[in-house]
């Protein structure tokens, strides 16, 4: 059995890799809705999402499995650094899937739906929704988070403080992001419809 550990690193730190490429397609995504300024723009950004969606389902599965595989045969369940991480990427996934996912849907159907031109009311809410900025900021975050938790593998209490530090970081950018994305969408469309 471990003579396979080296294939679950691999496979983990592959599917690490591929969880990092899709976040930066996700903020890049992101960061250039804030400066759409029509809705053909955004239903083009929104449209880039698809990049992500293939490397948001294969990574994680990676994760988990070379992961899975290397706690089973060597580290052991009672891990302080891999409990913690196990917690927080069942969390993330539900965030991801459960609330980010389906934002961004939301959004690209709206956006499907808006008429040519300038973003009106609905599209413009729909961009400020706050929950998708933060969940963003947070999951972006984590991923720094996770990384040390694999390198270092620190015990209970930095585990579970590198988890809250993180966290509020992300909360911290999630919300400076929405705010700037409000003005901005706000500013854009008062000057377009008005």
């Amino acid at each position: 059995m471990q003579a396979l550990y080296p294939v679950a690193l691999f496979v983990h730190v592959l599917g690490v890799g591929m969880l990092f490429a899709g976040d930066g397609v996700t903020y890049a995504v992101l960061k250039s809705l804030r400066n759409a300024s029509t809705s053909g723009q955004v239903r083009v950004v929104c449209g880039a999402m698809r990049w992500a969606g293939p490397l948001h389902m294969v990574g994680p599965l990676m994760i988990l499995a070379g992961g899975l595989y290397m706690v089973a045969t060597a580290w052991g369940w009672t891990t302080a650094w891999i409990d913690v991480a196990l917690v927080s990427f069942a969390v993330a996934s539900y965030l991801g899937i459960g609330v980010s996912q389906k934002k961004m849907k939301a959004l690209a159907g709206q956006a499907a739906a808006a008429p040519d031109g300038p973003i009106g009311a609905d599209l413009a809410a729909a961009l400020q929704d706050r929950t998708m900025w933060i969940v963003s900021g947070v999951l972006f975050v984590w991923l720094a988070a996770f990384l040390y938790l694999m390198i270092l593998k620190p015990g209970w209490t930095v585990s579970i403080a590198a988890m809250v530090i993180s966290t509020a970081l992300g909360w911290m950018v999630g919300v400076r992001n929405a705010a700037r994305t409000a003005a901005s969408v706000t500013t854009t469309a008062g000057v377009l419809e008005g």
